[in-house]
């Protein structure tokens, strides 16, 4: 996966709900124009390189059989194109730009299980750029099935394994530990500040856990309808840096500041939006896996005005 975690289920609860999201026209963010990107394959999580580049991992769901291959989109949107050999379960992508983890300059890292009866035997494998295929870590009996990756300021990656509710600090030269074990399927993690450990797990709670796995908030936002992605803001003056995460039932895009309070600031997005990301534009990039497309929000000319008007008068005040 993201099978996300266990997408047919997820999906299977969506559909029963009725509440797929079928094309951005349906989604509506305030101040920012939510625009369509590209059409891929069941895409998952997503994964930039510096210049624009996007890697796409895929999902086996609805196919009735793996393996398949990732994706790699243009910047702007194309060529879309399949990238790399066939693998089993290439969910989870992640971008080396120095080859610094992998040992392979631009490579693209990506995760998923080996076996399907039962879902087990996590492996960490990384794409050249010449689309050759290596593998850094397992197959793992003990990782089973590794749905997110995510580098920390340490440089290892932390991954979520849904298979059972684990979350694994991943080093280079092919290391692996578990960190912690959540109490909910949980396929999502994303790093906070001081490398903090979040996740969104299906009992529809973020929490959040010290770098070496402690518990540091067992509740920081409660309310979501299941699992849900998850991104920081990138810091800059439109964006900030709070969290920022998806209800994939109700359809909210919701805000969440670093005191646990949620804001909605978009409507729309219900069904299994899979993945959120920052490009290297600043835009938002989010993966609807139903749909098979990927769509970015992107602030209005108007909005970016006031932004640039009030950052003027806050220096002239000073």
């Amino acid at each position: 996966m993201r099978e996300f975690p266990h997408t047919s289920r997820l999906l299977a609860f969506a559909v029963s709900a009725g509440v797929l999201a079928m094309a951005a026209s349906a989604q509506v963010v305030p101040g920012r124009t939510v625009e369509f990107y590209a059409a891929v394959d069941r895409p998952v999580e997503m994964a930039f390189d510096p210049l624009g580049t996007m890697y796409v991992g895929r999902s086996i769901l609805g196919t009735g059989s793996d393996p398949t291959r990732i994706h790699r989109i243009g910047y702007g949107g194309g060529p879309v194109v399949e990238f790399g050999p066939v693998q089993v379960d290439p969910d989870a992508v992640l971008f080396d730009v120095t080859g610094a983890f992998s040992g392979v300059v631009g490579g693209v890292m990506v995760a998923g299980h080996t076996t399907n009866t039962p879902v087990s035997d996590g492996e960490l494998r990384v794409i050249a750029p010449d689309e050759s295929l290596s593998v850094i870590f397992g197959p793992s009996g003990g990782l089973n099935n590794p749905n997110d990756l995510e580098y920390d300021s340490t440089g290892r990656i932390v991954t979520a394994d849904d298979e059972d509710n684990q979350v694994w600090a991943l080093t280079p030269g092919g290391g692996g530990s578990l960190l912690f074990t959540l109490p909910a399927d949980n396929g999502v993690v994303e790093i906070g500040p001081g490398d903090r450990i979040y996740t969104a797990a299906v009992d529809g709670t973020v929490r959040i856990h010290n770098p070496d796995g402690s518990v540091f908030n067992g509740s920081f936002y409660s309310g979501l309808n299941g699992s849900a992605p998850l991104v920081f803001g990138n810091g800059d003056a439109f964006w900030g840096t709070d969290l920022y995460t998806i209800d994939r039932v109700n359809g909210n895009l919701i805000r969440v500041d670093s005191g646990g309070v949620g804001t909605v600031i978009g409507t729309g997005f219900a069904g299994l939006a899979a993945d959120m990301v920052f490009g290297p534009d600043n835009f938002m990039y989010i993966s609807l896996l139903d749909a098979n497309q990927i769509i970015r929000i992107v602030p209005e000319p108007a909005t970016l005005a006031l932004l640039a008007l009030a950052a003027g008068m806050a220096l002239r005040r000073r």
